[in-house]
């Protein structure tokens, strides 16, 4: 049994060194034929191949960094946009309130009649701010509220007033006596809008 497994190993091993040499004699004189010359010139070297690969990553990677950077400037000039508007209108009810306030201290050297006249201006002004609250927490922000006795003013971004008009109508409608033709959605611009 062990000279079986002798002879059948050398007989292997004898076949596996005749099918390395016929592989080797045929490719040395069947291997170099017309089309693998013609393959073997159309090859890229191999670090030809690396540097192409290496460059498209780059581009790639430049393309990746692009968007993204654009996609910041764009975030940044919404937040720069809405920042604008948030002080325009914190400028305009400063004025606002700056009016206010001169009235109110001249209330004390009217006439009582003058003076009723001045409580119906107190309650505007409150009413005006009720407005603000509520349409902020529907999401019309920033705004500001300038009633009168024969109209209602409404300032904000124009892209608000344009998505919501009928919720902005409905709301200052049901909070205040003021019908649909007496309430007046005055746009905000900022730079782009004007620029744009």
């Amino acid at each position: 049994m062990e000279r079986f497994k002798r002879v059948l190993a050398a007989a292997a091993g004898t076949v596996c060194a005749a099918l390395l040499a016929m592989g080797v004699i045929g490719n040395l004189f069947l291997g170099n034929t017309v089309e693998s010359i013609e393959a073997e010139q159309n090859m890229k070297p191999v670090s030809a191949l690396w540097e192409e690969q290496y460059t498209m990553e780059q581009m790639q990677t430049t393309e990746t960094v692009l968007s993204v950077d654009s996609a910041r400037q764009k975030e940044k000039s919404a937040e720069r946009q809405e920042k604008l508007l948030e002080n325009q209108v914190a400028a305009l009810r400063m004025k606002r309130d700056s009016s206010w306030q001169r009235l109110q201290n001249s209330i004390q050297n009217l006439e009582p009649e003058e003076q009723k006249q001045m409580q119906s201006y107190t309650l505007l002004q409150y009413k005006e701010q009720r407005l603000e609250v509520l349409l902020e927490a529907r999401g019309v922000t920033p705004c500001l509220v300038l009633l009168e006795e024969q109209q209602a003013n409404i300032l904000a971004d124009e892209k608000v007033l344009a998505e919501q008009p009928d919720r902005i109508f409905d709301l200052v409608q049901r909070n205040s006596e003021y019908p649909a033709e007496q309430i007046i959605l005055v746009p905000l611009k900022t730079e782009n809008n004007v620029a744009g």
